[in-house]
């Protein structure tokens, strides 16, 4: 009788022990569901930023003080000619 007691109490130990075991992989599972299903959100996070920051370097910016070089009337101080191709006289220097 005493080894029957003794193996139903194995037993149920046992039991509570799988139950337990089962309920913390179940748990876990579900956790690496939910880490996956986050990593694959910061990557398309990540992959919109980095195309938004493509797009916004190319750009002009507004705020820029400098005129484009092309159409400026620029003129180098070491130099007669100015970019519109007009020969600068000396007392235009």
């Amino acid at each position: 009788m005493s080894e029957d007691l003794s193996q139903l109490m194995k037993d149920k130990v046992m039991k509570a022990t799988l139950e337990k075991l089962m309920k913390t992989i179940v748990e876990q599972r579900d956790e690496m569901i939910m880490l996956r299903s986050m990593n694959q959100r910061m990557e398309q996070l990540s992959t919109n930023v980095n195309e938004y920051t493509i797009q916004m370097l190319d750009q002009p910016t507004p705020e820029s003080h400098h005129g484009d070089i092309s159409t400026d009337r620029y003129s180098d101080a070491h130099s007669n000619m100015s970019t519109d191709g007009h020969i600068k006289d000396v007392a235009e220097i």
